[in-house]
């Protein structure tokens, strides 16, 4: 199976009906209703399939997964030169669908809380999005959210939880990490940063050639192209 068909994750009946609910706009109560069940029997629903869907803990990148995975039919798709959406909010797609807050958006992105929260507002309206996990649904229509996105996030989450295992454990410690481990960290990060780079190059694309972002972000290709081709450090011989 390629990296770009990943593998289905299978949800239950009532588990896809509440995600479902969740992804075109209702509220929980509203879900629950129009199933006949209790609010926290459909909260233990939407529980069980975050757990299913990479244990996530909100339900926005709980809706975008179980896209990916094939967990949920994907909306139709819809006609993107018909949405306004200037370049400088789409930044916020993949921060809003990854479920983040607006402090954790405002630390990500260096800039002032107020601002993040006005522009996220304006972005879900621009998409006629009711909520974030609608506002998924809505992004994903119009192709601004994809199944290659979700893999991305997806790795980097993978790769970062490596890397903190390998940098917990204490340099004087006798118990190190062997280095099969470390060598695996060193390639899937290197992956990581080839696929930022892919991504960094298709934005560009977007920019005039006299900005300053495209300085900048031909200086910063330039640097990952050669530092990602650089060998791995050579394993450290043991003393004797």
């Amino acid at each position: 199976m390629s990296a770009d068909t990943p593998p289905v994750i299978h949800l239950t009946a009532r588990e896809r009906a509440v995600l479902q609910g969740l992804a075109d706009g209702l509220l929980i109560p509203e879900v629950a209703r129009s199933l006949g069940i209790s609010d926290g029997t459909a909260y233990g629903y939407l529980r069980a399939a975050r757990r299913r869907l990479h244990e996530v803990r909100d339900t926005p990148p709980a809706v975008a997964i179980a896209y990916a995975h094939a967990a949920l039919a994907p909306p139709s798709p819809r006609d993107r030169e018909r949405l306004f959406l200037p370049h400088d909010r789409r930044y916020l797609i993949p921060l809003l669908a990854q479920g983040m807050s607006a402090p954790q958006m405002s630390r990500t992105l260096t800039l002032p809380i107020d601002r993040v929260r006005q522009e996220a507002r304006e972005l879900l309206s621009s998409v006629g999005a009711r909520t974030r996990a609608h506002f998924v649904k809505q992004a994903w229509s119009y192709r601004l959210l994809t199944t290659q996105h979700v893999l991305a996030w997806l790795r980097r989450t993978d790769v970062m939880r490596q890397i903190e295992a390998v940098l917990a454990h204490r340099t004087t410690s006798p118990n190190l990490p062997p280095q099969t481990a470390t060598a695996t960290v060193i390639k899937n990060l290197t992956a990581y940063g080839l696929d930022a780079v892919a991504e960094l190059e298709t934005l560009c694309g977007d920019l005039t050639a006299d900005s300053r972002a495209a300085g900048t972000a031909l200086y910063t290709l330039a640097e990952a192209e050669r530092r990602l081709h650089l060998p791995p450090p050579a394993p450290l011989r043991k003393r004797r």
